[in-house]
């Protein structure tokens, strides 16, 4: 049976070679003594260029201190080898000054009769990203379950109370409606007809912020007077909402001839208005600005209502998302995602501050020049 050469440095430095891996070996001044052909690829320097080079070249500035330290105490433990990476996050500094997450185990070696650090070290920038992508993967996936979540629940409180009602009324005008007197078959008509249209705004919201998240809303601005469109809605939502809290509109500025889209006007401020009268105490004024300077409209709609809880106002543009103080508040929760789809589409922004039980103000400033 033949043998095995003798483990000598040259052969030892031939198996280094090939490893993918970065190995480096220092002595107890950090000096490299040998820089293998992964180092050579991770770090982007030849073993020439860093053979007697101190080993902190290979690392970002900021940790360079914190590494020496680690090192000298590494020397004065009994342990011969451990993995850098679990006492703390390890980074390495390539030649073009890129810096990359690694991890990195070091062993005690001796070198005629002196101390010396052999380092293993892996390039794991791959790795982070995979593990990010699949971290914004599960996190995509919970949000989309989330959402499936909150519109099964929507749509089986939303479709429930007005499809009950349709089918009641319907069933009452055939049983008894011959006994009815017109008044009152005025009034089951009048009640299909406003659960009709509040299945026709639901499915319209839906598809709307559908839209608005797949291919966006159309921005097509004409000359028109805002004041007026304003006041209009203003008092067209008073009229058709069964609310009882006023809306009191005051302006100011030169807003009667400025370039703005209509229909993504309406979309806010429908949205915006119903919300307050909704969540407003019987009785309540709610305050209703439009202010035009510098091209900007700034649009300001106050309540006194129930206001937003805290936890709830990260989420407050969010699709099918209520607060948790609405109770039985007949509601979708897709109002203020379209509300923010359409500021998005005018080039706007909108602002708000809200406490519970202090009720809500909504600021939009869109460009009308």
């Amino acid at each position: 049976m033949s043998k095995l050469p003798p483990f000598n440095a040259a052969w030892l430095a031939g198996i280094f070679d090939i490893a993918i891996d970065a190995i480096i070996v220092v002595d107890r001044s950090q000096r490299i003594l040998f820089f293998n052909q992964g180092a050579e690829y991770t770090f982007g320097y030849t073993m020439k260029e860093m053979l007697g080079q101190s080993l902190a070249r290979l690392l970002p500035e900021r940790f360079r201190t914190a590494h020496e330290q680690h090192i000298e105490r590494f020397a004065g433990e009994p342990h011969t080898s451990q993995h850098m990476h679990e006492r703390s996050p390890i980074w390495g500094r390539r030649k073009n000054g890129e810096e990359f997450p690694c991890e990195a185990s070091i062993s005690k070696v001796e070198r005629e009769g002196e101390l010396a650090f052999a380092v293993i070290l892996r390039d794991i920038t791959e790795r982070r990203q995979m593990e990010d992508s699949l971290h914004h993967a599960l996190a995509e996936a919970r949000e989309l379950s989330e959402l499936r979540s909150r519109f099964i629940s929507m749509v089986s409180h939303e479709l429930r109370t007005p499809l009950s009602v349709i089918l009641t009324s319907s069933h009452i005008l055939e049983s008894y409606g011959l006994q009815m007197s017109p008044e009152q078959r005025l009034e089951y008509h009048d009640n299909i007809k406003q659960q009709v249209r509040h299945l026709t705004k639901l499915l319209e919201d839906t598809l709307a912020v559908s839209r608005a998240e797949t291919v966006g809303l159309d921005f097509v601005p004409e000359p028109g007077d805002l004041e007026r469109f304003c006041r209009d809605t203003a008092t067209k939502l008073q009229l058709t909402t069964n609310q009882t809290p006023r809306i009191l509109f005051t302006t100011s500025g030169g807003c009667q001839i400025v370039r703005f889209d209509e229909q993504l006007l309406w979309l806010i401020l429908s949205n915006l208005l119903s919300n307050a009268l909704k969540y407003s105490p019987d009785g309540g004024t709610i305050a209703f600005t439009l202010d035009c300077h510098d091209g900007q409209a700034v649009i300001e709609i106050r309540d006194q209502g129930i206001g937003i809880p805290a936890d709830d106002q990260t989420h407050l543009f969010e699709s099918f998302h209520r607060g948790t103080n609405v109770g039985a508040i007949p509601g979708t929760g897709l109002g203020l995602a379209i509300v923010g789809q359409a500021v998005r589409a005018h080039g706007g922004s909108i602002t708000f501050t809200s406490a519970e039980g202090a009720g809500t103000t909504f600021t939009v400033t869109l460009p009308v020049a």
